[in-house]
This record gives C-alpha cells, sequence and structure tokens, in this order.
C-alpha cells in the first residue's frame, strides 16, 4: 500500500523533471501554452495589469479593462528571447487582444469571462527534424476562452479561477538551411533548399490561476496546458527529396507551461 511519504517520492521527481525538460525545450517548439492572466473582472473601470515570466523562458504581460459593466477588454502578450548563434537567430513572440462579457456575481463572489480574440505570433525553431534545419514563419490564432473564477475567499487576499481556450492556427512557416551528407568522397554537408507550408490546426488550452497576497498587489501562479492537432496543410513548395516526410509532420509544441507574475488591481 503506497503512503503519502511514498506517493510524494513517486510524485515529486516526476514534476520537477516536467518543470526542468521545460527549459531544456526552448527553442524546440514553435508555440507553448499561454501564461496569459485570467482577470475576474469584478465592475467597470476595474483595471489588472499582469506581469511576469514563463518557464521556456519567456517574458509575458496581461492587461485587461472592464469597459462596461458587462464588457471587458484584453491585451496580452510574450516574448521568448533565443541564441543567436545560428544563421537564423531563435526568436518567438505572440500578441493577442480579445474582448469578451463578464458577469459577478457578489453573493459569492464568483465571476464568468467569456472571451473572442486574435492574435499574431512569430516563431523559429533550430533542428526541428532529424535533419538540421530552421523551421521559422509566422501564424495568426483565432480563439475563444471561458473563465470561471472566485476572489475574496474567506479573505480578499486570495483568488482561483480556470480557464479553457478553443483555437485555431493558421500558420506559415518555412524550411531553412537543411543540411545532409555529401557524396562519400568529399565527406562534406551539401545545403539543400527548404520548402513553404501552411497548416491550420485546432488546438485546446486548459489554465489555471492562483493569486496571493494583498487586497491590490498579488503572486499569480498559472499552470497551463495545451493540445493541437493538424487539419489540414497547404505545401506552396518543394524542392528536396523530404517531401513526404515534412508533409506530414506536426509542428513541436510543448503540452505544458507555467508563468509566475506580479498582478495589480487598479480600481474605481
Amino acid at each position: 500500500m503506497y503512503t503519502s511519504r511514498s506517493l510524494n517520492r513517486i510524485l515529486v521527481p516526476q514534476i520537477l523533471l516536467i518543470l526542468i525538460s521545460g527549459l531544456l525545450f526552448n527553442g524546440c517548439a514553435i508555440y507553448y501554452p499561454q501564461t496569459t492572466d485570467i482577470p475576474l473582472i469584478k465592475e467597470k473601470k476595474e483595471l489588472r495589469v499582469d506581469g511576469g515570466i514563463s518557464l521556456f523562458p519567456a517574458i509575458n504581460g496581461t492587461v485587461s479593462y472592464g469597459l462596461t459593466d458587462k464588457i471587458a477588454v484584453q491585451l496580452s502578450g510574450n516574448l521568448m528571447p533565443g541564441a543567436a548563434h545560428y544563421s537564423n537567430p531563435l526568436f518567438q513572440y505572440l500578441i493577442n487582444g480579445a474582448v469578451g462579457y463578464y458577469k459577478y456575481n457578489p453573493t459569492n463572489n464568483w465571476t464568468k469571462e467569456l472571451y473572442v480574440g486574435i492574435g499574431n505570433g512569430y516563431s523559429t525553431v533550430y533542428d526541428y527534424t532529424y535533419h538540421s534545419g530552421t523551421l521559422l514563419g509566422n501564424y495568426q490564432v483565432y480563439y475563444v476562452q471561458g473563465n470561471i473564477g472566485r476572489r475574496g475567499i474567506k479573505h480578499k487576499f486570495f483568488e482561483y479561477a480556470f480557464g479553457l481556450k478553443l483555437g485555431l492556427m493558421n500558420s506559415h512557416f518555412a524550411v531553412q538551411d537543411v543540411y545532409d551528407l555529401g557524396s562519400p568522397s568529399n565527406g562534406l554537408y551539401t545545403l539543400k533548399t527548404g520548402h513553404i507550408f501552411n497548416k491550420l490546426i485546432g488546438f485546446i488550452e486548459p489554465a489555471f490561476s492562483i493569486k496571493l497576497g494583498s487586497d491590490r498587489l498579488m503572486f499569480n501562479i498559472k499552470p497551463s496546458f495545451c493540445y493541437m492537432k493538424q487539419i489540414s496543410n497547404n505545401i506552396d513548395q518543394f524542392t528536396n527529396e523530404y517531401t513526404h516526410y515534412d508533409n506530414h509532420y506536426n509542428y513541436p509544441y510543448l503540452p505544458f507551461g507555467i508563468g509566475f507574475s506580479l498582478n495589480y488591481r487598479f480600481s474605481k
């Protein structure tokens, strides 16, 4: 029979392995779960500003504002600088804008939110297949996200929330700097011309938020997850022998993310 101590011995190393592996994947994925704040807007003119870092590592921030008693707007983004010693320096960013409907219940302090948003991003990935090479390009995301959470539990310095995002990614990526072994006589590497292709991808992202702190300034922990599935693929150009493999290759993405940030609430 497992005891709590034995379960901790099993689970803690696995959790640490997941967290550490995330740091090692920097530059190996075109997309990772977003750590956008779940604001739980309560009233008109309430402004919440959230800024911090995520695991992989990236800088991220969110600004949410109660435009009316029912309508809120949100702007979020992240930036992941990467290694610059490749011919195409690794670099990623994503900027999202959304408008949503929120409803706050003062009786039990529950807030429900529904956002519709769009975003634009850019990403580079080195060695994206078993061939050396760089996958780079831009993409657009279209999504709807539902949030539910509670603020002021027993005291006003604790909040928790859950969000679920459903969306589409319309991507335009190219493969560059693909090398293969040259002839046996010289043993050199020969540059192979890459290709350009577009993919339509569906994704789902569950996310959590736990805030602790004072009435206005809080520490925010944001674990998030992601699953992506290719819907369609349109090849624009193909000039190397890896046609079949790349045509069916799914973009590399990370299934787990976590962010740490400071969240400040301005109210009227």
